[in-house]
């Protein structure tokens, strides 16, 4: 059982990269629909 410790680390350690995965998406959908709001900006052809 020694690979108890360090697989719960592991484990913690990917939810802690998944946490910073869903800020990052939440700031970027939070970007997209600030870019999306600005429709009054002529389009570049």
């Amino acid at each position: 059982m020694a690979e108890s410790p360090k697989l719960i680390t592991e484990i913690q350690m990917m939810r802690t990269e998944l946490d910073i995965l869903h800020a990052r998406m939440r700031a970027f959908e939070m970007e997209i629909k600030e870019l999306r709001g600005q429709t009054n900006m002529p389009q570049a052809g």
